[in-house]
């Protein structure tokens, strides 16, 4: 968690302000709220993972099946 938090930034009027730098909170208010934190930590593996995967679409149907001579 700490690891996808210290590349997740929250948007504020005067800038982004980075959730984690290393073991400490940058935003101490989502320190103790456990709903919040999850939701940042799938959305921050979400978007890491975006670009491998294609966007979300699925490989599985992608290959063409052998055709009949």
């Amino acid at each position: 968690m700490t690891s996808v938090l210290n590349h997740v930034s929250v948007i504020l009027p005067a800038g982004p302000q980075p959730v984690m730098t290393g073991s400490e909170w940058g935003y101490p208010e989502l320190e103790h709220d456990t709903p919040s934190c999850m939701k940042l930590l799938l959305e921050g593996i979400a978007w890491s993972l975006s670009g491998f995967f294609g966007e979300g679409r699925s490989g599985a149907g992608s290959a063409a099946a052998p055709s009949s001579p």
